[in-house]
């Protein structure tokens, strides 16, 4: 149900857009507010490790499975080149514990993000009706794990990492905005994020996005 509610959500952005005609002005205007809720789908490029729970010669290799994303971003431009945006996104998708001595069994995971970047924007149209961009930025990602197993081996395994842990996170990435009219587009995100828990060890994912992209106010 959730994959078909994102696709509908994602028709229906690019048939209002598409809907918008006619001669447009700069879309990328000083002292304008953007406005951009998003769906999309991320990928988890790396898969955490337990060592030496409950035993020293225990381990373990978790992996999350890549799922949907929805968020909200929404950015200030001081100029029309150079903006700062905040975004709030999240995930909710399952895991797989691997132990190499007491077999496997899974969990869920729930990845809420919320960042601030700087966006550098490069017009690709004389009129800015297309307008390409840069990205980075620093922001907290909050990991919240719920699991548990009637084998006391694998129950001592998750409650190394089960539970809501929040840490620092950095991220990057480029992207392009097509718009219909002065104040609505369609905006396309790639990014690539990055960050360290505390129990199971360093991570990456890539965030691949489509967004409503809402053009307010401005010089």
């Amino acid at each position: 149900m959730r994959r078909v509610f994102g696709m509908r959500w994602v028709v229906g952005v690019l048939a209002v857009t598409a809907g918008m005609g006619g001669t447009t002005l700069a879309q990328n205007r000083e002292k304008a507010w953007e406005v951009t809720p998003y769906f999309g789908f991320m990928t988890l490029g790396s898969t955490g490790e337990l060592n030496g729970v409950p035993t020293s010669a225990d381990t373990a290799e978790l992996t999350v499975e890549n799922d949907y994303t929805f968020g909200f971003r929404f950015a200030y431009h001081w100029t029309k080149k150079h903006e700062v945006e905040f975004a709030f996104g999240g995930m909710g998708s399952t895991g797989q514990l691997d132990s190499n001595n007491h077999g496997s069994q899974g969990y869920q995971q729930d990845i809420l993000t919320g960042r601030v970047d700087y966006i550098y924007n490069i017009p690709l149209h004389r009129r800015d009706k297309i307008m390409g961009y840069l990205t980075a930025g620093l922001g907290v990602v909050n990991i919240s794990t719920f699991g548990q197993s009637a084998d006391l081996d694998l129950q001592a395994m998750f409650e190394s990492f089960v539970g809501d842990e929040n840490v620092p996170m950095y991220d990057f990435g480029a992207g392009i905005r097509f718009f219909g009219s002065p104040k609505v587009g369609v905006r396309f995100d790639v990014r690539r994020s990055a960050y360290t828990s505390g129990t199971t060890g360093d991570y990456d994912f890539l965030e691949y996005t489509v967004g409503l992209c809402l053009i307010l106010g401005g010089a």
